[in-house]
């Protein structure tokens, strides 16, 4: 009837359409899941010959001798694939994943599985976010010193090692072969090519992600917080290339990243600096670090990102006979509970101690439910 018909292009319109056939739903054939739960820590991958044929039956092996020596060897299925599953590791590991083929043949090519990272949108709580670390450690080392004061002055110094000063002289490396109009090495923020060795990761775009100040990408694009409506252009060995071709660069063919973004740097590119520069010099046939670089058949490393150890935020204990209450308490960060659970009206409480110094605290509160939905608070209140 046509009220039958309203009522279904509602639930539809309600529910959302999808593209299914009855008959294989009926006949309990559903589609595959693509993204599976995450019940523990795996390491997966295929291997192919250099030809780019899977190859079924062989022997891959991973093994570690860092955080805990050990060895696990498993077999390709028929289309190459090989998985090492119910993993459990620290983080700051390194693997070494070895194939062979089913007759011992080592000219193999082994590919690991890679979950591309979340991309970074633009932050609503921007303003709320300090970038500058320099002014969030400035009130923390004057606290710190007023608080080592505190203990000489009630003796309490000597249950303390005060180390002497130590000076520490180095000279700044220069970036070679760089293109960088300003001088080799005049950049506010300079990373060096070896750190994606040790990544993993499949393209630069993957390799930055959090790694660069006052940069974020969205879409594979950088850009600048100081200018979030213009791409930062990309330079590689002097020639201006497109956003995307971040997307093709090897990560291991990188020498050194310089990234301009103040204006005393990226006024001299002119308008095609106004939203910032990357710099991106890529290794040279005569640059020592590039013989580490050699491909190595059937031979992949892999540092993935594993658990850390818990660690219990301090909080001074005032009810404790043995606390000398007469030291300024003078703790920037004064209260830290990841673990807060709502009650069945969805209120929670705690408590806390104030630091000893006269200023205006903020307090930030996030959280999420059951149904993954997230909240943030963010108020401020006063002491005097």
């Amino acid at each position: 009837t046509e009220k039958t018909q309203s009522d279904l292009d509602a639930l539809m319109l309600t529910q959302g359409y999808r593209r299914f056939a009855w008959s294989l739903l009926m006949g309990n054939s559903f589609p595959p899941v693509t993204f599976q739960p995450e019940k523990s820590m795996e390491i997966s991958g295929f291997v192919k010959t250099l030809g780019g044929k899977p190859l079924a039956k062989s022997k891959v092996t991973l093994f570690t001798t860092t955080k805990g020596a050990f060895l696990l060897d498993t077999i390709t299925d028929a289309n190459g694939r090989f998985k090492f599953d119910n993993l459990i590791f620290p983080d700051s590991i390194r693997f070494v994943i070895q194939a062979r083929g089913a007759s011992g043949r080592k000219n193999v090519e082994v590919v690991l599985d890679n979950v591309p990272p979340q991309f970074v949108t633009k932050n609503k709580n921007a303003p709320d976010v300090s970038v500058n670390i320099n002014t969030e450690l400035a009130g923390y080392l004057r606290n710190s010193k007023t608080q080592y004061d505190d203990l000489r002055k009630y003796g309490l110094v000597n249950r303390t090692i005060v180390l002497k000063e130590v000076t520490i002289t180095e000279k700044k490396e220069p970036v070679r072969n760089s293109a960088n109009l300003n001088g080799s090495g005049n950049a506010d923020q300079i990373i060096n090519g070896d750190l994606f060795r040790q990544q993993g990761c499949i393209t630069i775009d993957q390799c930055l992600q959090g790694r660069l100040l006052g940069v974020i990408f969205r879409g594979g694009v950088p850009y600048s917080t100081r200018s979030f409506n213009q791409p930062m252009q990309i330079i590689v060995d002097g020639i201006y290339v497109e956003s995307d071709y971040l997307q093709v660069l090897v990560p291991t063919d990188v020498a050194t990243i310089e990234v301009l973004r103040s204006g005393g740097y990226t006024s001299i590119y002119g308008g095609r600096g106004g939203g910032g520069v990357l710099l991106i010099t890529t290794r040279r046939g005569n640059d020592p670090s590039f013989i580490g670089q050699l491909y190595t058949p059937g031979i992949v490393t892999y540092n993935p990102k594993g658990f850390t150890n818990t660690k219990e935020f301090y909080s001074p204990k005032y009810d404790d006979p043995k606390t000398n209450k007469a030291v300024a308490d003078l703790r920037t960060t004064i209260y830290w509970n990841p673990n807060l659970i709502t009650d069945k009206a969805g209120k929670a409480s705690f408590s806390f101690f104030n630091a000893d110094s006269k200023a205006t605290y903020r307090v930030v509160i996030e959280g999420i439910d059951d149904d993954g939905n997230l909240a943030r608070e963010v108020y401020r209140y006063k002491v005097e």
